[in-house]
């Protein structure tokens, strides 16, 4: 036999079994149904699942099965993020503050008027005997070597040229 008579006896043979079949399903689907016995219905199956079982499944099968609506069998709370930590508490501004001063020496006129330079946080004053220089704290006195700064009964000596540091208060 030839192989192209070969495939055509194949091809004939499958088409002669696929109309039996067919024919087969007709003629099954043409009787008649089978009724329900009078005044009852058909017996209930029984079931193939164990109690257990039943009560399993209906736990993991109830309710919404989208993300995060409940429990089930994929639901995790390992890949949720850490809860982000507390920021730690604002610490209390600080209530006094140093003040740099420099004692830069001294100037007299001819009326005989005198006064110092006195370098505070970097920009210089020229204050005489009394004047304010930093929160409360006046020029007492001065001379070559050193000026003395006085608040009430507090006594602060500058020496010449020498930085030297003044707590004071700070302002809000």
């Amino acid at each position: 036999m030839k192989p192209s008579e070969f495939r055509l006896t194949c091809a004939a043979g499958v088409l002669v079994l696929f109309l039996a079949g067919m024919t087969g399903l007709a003629l099954i689907g043409s009787g008649k149904a089978i009724a329900p016995a009078a005044g009852g219905s058909p017996a209930k199956e029984p079931s193939l699942l164990t109690e257990t079982q039943t009560k399993t499944y209906w736990f993991f099968a109830q309710g919404d099965t989208g993300a995060g609506a409940g429990p089930g069998l994929f639901e995790t709370d390992f890949f949720k993020p850490a809860p982000a930590p507390k920021p730690a508490p604002k610490p209390a501004p600080p209530a006094t503050r140093n003040v740099a001063l420099i004692y830069r020496g001294l100037a007299g006129f001819p009326d005989g008027s005198r006064v110092a330079y006195l370098a505070v946080e970097g920009r210089t004053l020229n204050p005489a005997p009394g004047d304010e220089v930093a929160d409360g704290w006046k020029l007492l006195s001065f001379d070559s070597e050193q000026a003395v700064l006085a608040k009430g009964d507090a006594r602060i000596m500058l020496p010449f040229n020498r930085s030297t540091a003044l707590t004071v208060p700070v302002k809000p």
